[in-house]
């Protein structure tokens, strides 16, 4: 998960996705590299296009990682965990969400 969670509590930011991939990143390459998380518990493709923009774009990002699909695909509500008979985001809104979110990416160069 890109935020990182334990149910106890006890994760740290060294063992979080961002932490791990700025560390490899800086270990492996010249270049100067600064690894973002722009993730937020709970969130669907929905939630994204709705914070693109300000949580993405307006870094001016050169590479972005997209990690959808728990939360869209959840038979649970949120943040009640209340049990659905149909995913949070339908498949076709899903993949229509994806390449919008692409899309958006490519258009300012990342």
């Amino acid at each position: 998960i890109t935020k990182g969670f334990r149910d106890d509590g006890s994760l740290v930011e060294e063992q979080t996705f961002r932490h791990l991939l700025q560390k490899a990143l800086d270990e492996e390459s010249d270049l100067e590299w600064k690894v973002i998380n722009a993730g937020v518990g709970g969130n669907t493709t929905d939630d994204a296009l709705k914070r693109i923009d300000a949580d993405v774009l307006d870094h001016n990002p050169d590479y972005v990682t997209i990690m959808f699909g728990v939360n869209d695909a959840s038979l649970l509500s949120f943040p009640d965990f209340r049990e659905r008979h149909e995913p949070r985001v339908p498949l076709d809104r899903f993949e229509r969400n994806l390449e919008t979110i692409i899309e958006k990416i490519g258009k300012v160069g990342a």
